[in-house]
């Protein structure tokens, strides 16, 4: 997968529209501190979705909204894109699916009248949803949580941790972690499905159908059920 480009407007310390583009081979980002070199990859992991805005250094979303620095004034929305290159490989497959040769992937967040902030998703200037925009990169090996992106430590923690824990990093890479929890999904709800069809109404239907026309029931002398007589004289007292 090849990032080409990320474009951000209003995010964290960039105010205004900046596009920072990557080359073909290796791309360094320098600058002195406080100069937003960081931020490019909290945008990165913006889109792709992490579970937590503690990673990108943020206690919330409403805090990526550029605050106009010293200066300036605070913005009332923003947004960050990654722009992949998505170009037939071998066999005529592309990596995500989209027929364009370049797949464009937004969130966007505004502040409310209220100063709440409110969220959305496109996929190359489309509408989408959280779950769509995430399974689509998923399927591309590209996930918030996963090893796109490697902090300062991540080697030392790699090389330290456990056989067994690091085969767990080696199966997220591969995609098989995201596999099985869609496997976990689907047996959840195919549980909850049995379950509403074998105690759902239509059951409680079946089962009074099923009593009808049996009559109604007496308690006998010795306890126990007998059918009530259809007609006198039926049987003696």
């Amino acid at each position: 997968m090849h990032l080409v480009r990320i474009e951000v407007e209003n995010f964290k310390s960039f105010g205004g529209s900046t596009t920072i583009p990557f080359e073909q081979g290796f791309t360094a980002i320098t600058g002195p501190n406080g100069s937003g070199k960081s931020n490019c990859g909290d945008a990165i992991g913006f889109v792709l979705g992490p579970k937590s805005t503690r990673s990108l250094r943020a206690s919330n979303v409403s805090e990526l909204i550029f605050n106009g620095g010293k200066s300036g004034s605070p913005a009332k929305h923003m947004s960050a894109t990654l722009v992949f290159s998505n170009t037939p490989e071998i066999g005529g497959r592309r990596r995500l699916r989209s027929d364009s040769d370049e797949v464009s992937f937004t969130r966007s967040v505004r502040l409310n009248r209220k100063g709440d902030p409110v969220t959305s998703y496109r996929i190359n200037d489309n509408p989408s949803t959280a779950t769509e925009m995430r399974r689509i990169l998923s399927e591309a090996g590209l996930r918030g949580e996963g090893y796109n992106i490697v902090l300062q430590g991540d080697v030392t923690n790699l090389a330290t941790m456990t056989p067994h824990k690091r085969r767990g990093v080696l199966e997220e890479v591969a995609g098989v972690t995201a596999y099985d929890e869609e496997i976990r999904k689907a047996n959840a709800q195919r549980k909850h499905v049995e379950n509403n069809i074998r105690g759902g109404p239509e059951g409680e239907a079946q089962g009074t159908r099923e009593g009808e026309g049996a009559g109604p029931e007496i308690q006998g002398t010795e306890g126990r059920s007998r059918p009530r007589p259809t007609h006198p004289g039926a049987v003696k007292a």
